[in-house]
């Protein structure tokens, strides 16, 4: 393991949020690790399963560490990502392949609307 992803994995760790890889780069900038590095980092350790990408409604992406499971949620507001309960679609999906015989997975479903503090406002 590298020292760029050591740093990667452990901002991932430290945060529990689900970063753009212009966050993980910002957080890094401080310790020398080239913004070049941060995104070959970040696409390794996707392919070798160590993190998870989900790309967002308007293109954003974010990552995570692969070892923790939920959906996505996303507020189309202020942008934020929501980790939501990994049994949250289970009855849709179930609905869906019973109906029509489509197969979800919801593990890479991004839902759409708006947050608590935005729904509120």
């Amino acid at each position: 393991m590298t020292v760029a992803r050591r740093a990667v994995v452990d901002i991932l760790l430290a945060e529990h949020e689900h970063l753009s890889a212009d966050e993980v780069a910002a957080r890094l900038s401080h310790r020398g690790i080239h913004r070049a590095t941060v995104y070959r980092t970040l696409e390794t350790l996707s392919g070798a399963g160590v993190l998870a990408h989900r790309q967002l409604p308007g293109g954003a992406g974010a990552y995570h560490l692969a070892s923790d499971d939920h959906l996505h949620g996303y507020c189309a507001q202020c942008q934020s990502v929501l980790a939501l309960p990994p049994d949250t679609l289970e009855s849709a999906a179930e609905l869906l392949r019973r109906t029509t015989g489509f197969r979800l997975d919801p593990q890479r479903s991004t839902l759409s609307g708006l947050c608590p503090k935005c729904a509120s406002s």
